[in-house]
């Protein structure tokens, strides 16, 4: 039997529709007529990387700030339109019944539509990402189907925000990760602020004997361990994975490889953590930082570690990665 959702759809106009009567109605959507999600002038990837510069994130959940700070800077062209997705006909008319009593002249449509057709649509937006000849990711739906010719292939199910591969910062730290590997032990690895277990997962299927995995947010948990059972891998003493507060500053071990793709002003706060978890010629692999940021954060780690030295600098359109090695004492 098919399985269907409906979807409402409401088309505003910017110049004189009240930004609270539309407030008005998100909140009775979620609250009275259980809405299992809102698309409201849909913008891109890029776009909003563009928008945020430094503040840019790569997973986690999004503050109001944040959002509205992404608002402010679009251009609708006066006219817009916010879509009401739901489990059930009902629903979706108990709203546009609210609607018509607020906003009777406003044009809106309720669609029926068979969720396979919406998940086939989805599923369009990701492909197999190629990192190098060494490594590629691939979409879970297409792991019996697709013939990689890498030596490496990672299983990843997409999740809300916490990396695919595709993203710039996550594609940098693959690509360090093959620069490296040739003078590295594969021995232990931490991926810090693990998001997907994108990286972990790399870690572990290149051959690193221990990989551990921390994250604070619970999404991020669950889409990680989603992706090792595409990837047949499971938790063990040698494959962890933890949730950790935003205080955390336990090092209980220390590492020949440690990723760390967050924010700068993240990485500026565990900077101590990330480097006190390197073991002596380990490294330390950075991203989730601007271009225009990396001289900030390599003078920020390196100025008062002598220690610390420079061993590759990789960009990729406005996003860069570093990779630095904690030298012998």
């Amino acid at each position: 039997m098919d399985k269907f959702y409906f979807l409402l759809e409401l088309f505003v106009d910017l110049t004189t529709d009240s930004m609270t009567t539309l407030d008005q109605i998100k909140d009775y959507a979620f609250t009275e007529c259980d809405s299992s999600g809102i698309e409201e002038y849909a913008i891109d990837e890029t776009r909003v990387d563009e928008i945020l510069k430094e503040e840019s994130f790569s997973g986690g959940d999004v503050d109001f700030t944040t959002i509205g700070k992404v608002e402010s800077h679009l251009n609708f062209e006066n006219e817009g339109t916010i879509k009401f997705y739901f489990n059930d006909e009902l629903s979706a008319k108990k709203l546009e019944e609210y609607i018509v009593n607020i906003l009777p002249k406003n044009k809106i449509t309720i669609l029926k539509v068979a969720t396979e057709d919406w998940d086939s649509e989805w599923r369009k937006t990701y492909k197999p990402i190629n990192i190098n000849n060494y490594l590629e990711i691939i979409p879970e739906w297409d792991k019996d189907s697709y013939q990689s010719k890498a030596q490496f292939s990672l299983y990843i199910y997409p999740g809300l925000g916490f990396g695919t591969g595709g993203h710039q910062t996550t594609f940098l730290c693959l690509v360090l990760l093959e620069k490296i590997l040739t003078n590295l032990k594969k021995e232990s690895c931490l991926d810090f602020g693990c998001g997907s277990g994108i990286l972990g997962i790399a870690a572990k299927k290149i051959g690193f004997s221990t990989v551990d995995l921390l994250d604070i947010d619970e999404g991020a948990i669950q889409n990680s361990r989603q992706n090792f059972m595409i990837n047949n891998l499971s938790e063990n003493s040698e494959f962890t994975l933890k949730k950790i507060s935003k205080e955390y500053k336990n090092v209980i071990k220390q590492y020949d490889l440690v990723f760390a793709n967050i924010l700068l002003n993240i990485l500026m706060i565990k900077k101590e953590y990330l480097l006190a978890s390197l073991k002596e010629n380990g490294i330390l692999i950075l991203s989730g930082i601007l271009t225009n940021q990396k001289e900030e954060l390599l003078d920020f780690f390196i100025t008062k570690n002598s220690n610390v030295e420079v061993l590759h600098i990789i960009d990729k359109d406005d996003w860069s990665a570093i990779a630095l090695r904690m030298k012998k004492a």
